[in-house]
């Protein structure tokens, strides 16, 4: 199987992150503490499909679960 993409978007749709998880990677954190504070959507395709979600960038190291992802301090971990 091929690699995944993981990418995160503005609520209005604009790509502000793209990366890669490849074939062999069972994980990957991305940093997001450059981004403002706000609602993202992020989307990860690939082999298997897609799954998509909202993540918020909170202040102070707010922790938000959703759907496979998971934003702590600064950092989204995507586990597939």
């Amino acid at each position: 199987k091929g690699g995944w993409e993981i990418t995160i978007l503005s609520l209005t749709g604009q790509p502000i992150l793209k990366t890669t998880l490849s074939a062999g990677e069972t994980s990957k954190t991305v940093s997001v503490v450059h981004l403002p504070v706000g609602l993202y959507i992020y989307v990860v395709s690939g082999g298997d499909g897609v799954v998509s979600g909202t993540l918020q960038r909170g202040n102070g190291g707010n922790t938000v679960n959703s759907g496979g992802a998971v934003l702590a301090r600064g950092k989204v971990a995507v586990v597939r």
